[in-house]
């Protein structure tokens, strides 16, 4: 097994399982011993304080999507078990994640290339820095005698269509040599009720922009619907009541008692969840056809951004990703698990990547949703996101693609 080196001065290597085994408590000594300062810690938590940190690190935009918060050190906590549940996560004073903790260590000389994508590429499950795609990517080219440099544009939640908009507004500023576009988890639901939302003449009725994330529809949405004074007056209640809740779980440290706030939180009376919920219910019986419109969309996305690239001079290429649903990975019983307790319809992703194949993928985008075919060691800590072995494997695949055009 390939090695990575610690970002935190240290000589030692830090191979894969060790970097899945790395304590919450060692990340935050870690950042500590970088930066001085503990991390800011966003919870997986709809407490109003916690959301209002979630926001300023991983910030609502109706272009992209989200975008991540300059120059800050973060803990950001997802599914896992105690003690092991955030990935530490740096940016540089772009808002772009960086390799190692601690500001970025850059060859001046070497070529760039700009990786653009969702959480999977921001680091979702990585653990740390150095052990996202981008930083691996960039060591295992090093290690080759390919100096490049890797820039990490990816934030959680974007689809291709928000890396279209990023590519345009902040990474053809950098004059990149090479982009690299790793999606296709994300856009299957976005696209599929991008197509609902359609059928079901749902932008024309609420006002909506076409073909963008759920994130920017319930942006959009909750923006339109503030005017109203029923509306008005229901998120001011529920934002009310989460205060007054957050500060009894705050106050009142028994589980029984947080289990219940959550509960009472699901009577949501805001649009939050709902609207979009509806209108994807209301289409029914067409969804062979939603799933092809919904792929069509997609390789659209990629070939725009192709083409934006080649007018630059810079060059292009797609990655459609792998997950669970696709790929047909040798699962472990825990990722069977996953695919198990998984809220999305499975039928919508494998329908989505049925459409792809379908409509058949285009010379700029490298198909590598088989990439774990034959693996059956653990890759993912979810339906989708990858642990630091998974980011070595789908590293050396994205590698294997590169090379040529570099």
């Amino acid at each position: 097994m390939s090695h990575l080196n610690s970002s935190a001065g240290s000589d030692s290597a830090l191979d894969a399982e060790s970097s899945v085994n790395l304590s919450d408590v060692s990340l935050v000594a870690l950042a500590r011993a970088v930066t001085e300062a503990p991390p800011d810690v966003v919870r997986l938590s709809n407490d109003l304080p916690n959301i209002r940190k979630a926001r300023s690190m991983i910030r609502p935009s109706l272009r992209w999507g989200s975008s991540l918060k300059p120059n800050a050190t973060m803990l950001i906590e997802r599914p896992g078990p105690v003690g092991f549940r955030f990935d530490l996560m740096c940016t540089d004073a772009r808002g772009v994640a960086t390799n190692r903790i601690g500001p970025p260590a850059r060859d001046e000389k070497a070529k760039t290339i700009a990786i653009l994508g969702g959480s999977t590429v921001m680091g979702t499950g990585s653990r740390r820095p150095e052990w996202t795609i981008p930083a691996q990517v960039e060591r295992l080219l090093r290690d080759s005698g390919t100096p490049v440099n890797c820039l990490n544009f990816g934030v959680a939640g974007m689809t291709s269509r928000d890396s279209l908009a990023q590519l345009i507004d902040a990474v053809i500023p950098q004059k990149p040599d090479l982009v690299v576009l790793y999606s296709g988890w994300n856009c299957a639901f976005n696209y599929q009720l991008n197509a609902c939302l359609r059928a079901a003449d749902g932008y024309a009725m609420h006002g909506i922009h076409e073909s963008i994330g759920s994130r920017q529809m319930e942006l959009e949405w909750l923006l339109a619907d503030s005017f109203g004074i029923r509306s008005s007056l229901a998120r001011g209640l529920w934002l009310a009541s989460n205060q007054l809740t957050s500060w009894l779980k705050s106050t009142i440290r028994v589980g029984s008692v947080g289990a219940l706030v959550d509960r009472l939180r699901q009577c949501d009376p805001t649009v939050n969840g709902r609207a979009i919920a509806r209108l994807v219910a209301a289409v029914s019986g067409h969804q062979e056809a939603l799933m092809l419109e919904a792929a069509e969309t997609y390789l659209r996305v990629m070939r725009l951004a192709a083409s934006v690239c080649a007018s630059e001079g810079i060059g292009f290429v797609g990655m459609f990703q792998p997950n669970l649903f696709w790929g047909n990975k040798l699962c472990t019983a825990e990722e069977s698990q996953f695919v198990a307790n998984e809220p999305v319809d499975p039928d919508s992703q494998t329908g989505f990547y049925q459409a792809l194949l379908q409509c058949g993928l285009t010379e700029h985008v490298c198909d590598l949703s088989q990439t774990f075919a034959h693996e059956s060691r653990q890759t993912y800590i979810d339906t989708g996101h990858l642990n630091p072995l998974g980011n070595q494997l789908m590293a050396e695949a994205i590698v294997q693609h590169l090379r040529d055009r570099l």
